[in-house]
């Protein structure tokens, strides 16, 4: 058995972590510099998708929760907005 971590996903994803700060260096920022020193993409790991029926059952099983699907519904729809708000930020900003 092993762990996947993935430091980084998508660019959006990424504009949401640097706004949510790092979890262990609260007093440095994150930077172009986290993600240039971590997206070397030069490792592929084949074996996830190998658990993808039994990772689909118990998301299905998951979603089937009423209580679970409107968390989950309002934890994506907070993402989403604060996304938004963010984006909304840096369209305002002037350039350096």
């Amino acid at each position: 058995m092993h762990l996947n971590h993935y430091p980084l996903g998508t660019k959006r994803s990424y504009v949401l972590k640097v706004d949510l700060g790092r979890a262990v260096h609260t007093d440095v920022a994150l930077g172009m510099d986290y993600r240039v020193e971590r997206n070397w993409c030069i490792d592929e790991d084949r074996s996830v998708p190998s658990l993808s029926d039994r990772v689909a059952a118990k998301l299905a099983a998951l979603s089937r929760d009423a209580f679970l699907a409107q968390l989950n519904e309002q934890a994506v729809a907070l993402r989403h907005a604060r996304l938004a708000t963010l984006m909304q930020q840096v369209a305002k900003t002037p350039p350096a």
